[in-house]
């Protein structure tokens, strides 16, 4: 049930999740995972870190926003400049930790399987 009502958060956000996915070129059902890993799609969440918003982006990054719209675009954007240089797996981790913090520190891989998890069951309920 909480899973679900986490899920019901998410597609909430499916028409401003699609239109900045399909913008940047990374699959949708990616970023709502991300979302889903990172807030449960709660547009007023914030993390001990400062993480604002559904895509918990972080205050320094200058496209950040509480704004649920912009911090969707915030957060696939930079998603997607992750996927696009590092592939799936490491963007996700950069995502989570930076890219710095991700191959230094080692922070992050547990995100990026966590996201995968729940993009692999995305994609099942899709077939």
């Amino acid at each position: 049930p909480k899973t679900l009502a986490k899920w019901y958060e998410v597609r909430q956000h499916c028409p401003t999740i699609i239109r900045y996915a399909n913008m940047r070129d990374i699959e949708v059902d990616l970023v709502a995972a991300v979302m889903m890993q990172e807030s449960g799609g709660w547009s007023g969440a914030e993390s001990v870190a400062g993480a604002q918003g559904a895509m918990q982006v972080m205050p320094f990054h200058s496209c950040s926003s509480w704004d649920p719209v912009e911090n969707i675009d915030c957060g696939t954007k930079i998603l997607a400049e992750h996927v696009h240089q590092d592939g799936v797996e490491a963007g996700l981790a950069a995502y989570n930790a930076g890219t710095r913090g991700r191959d230094e520190l080692g922070n992050g891989w547990d995100f990026a399987e966590a996201v995968l998890a729940i993009y692999g069951k995305i994609q099942e309920a899709s077939q």
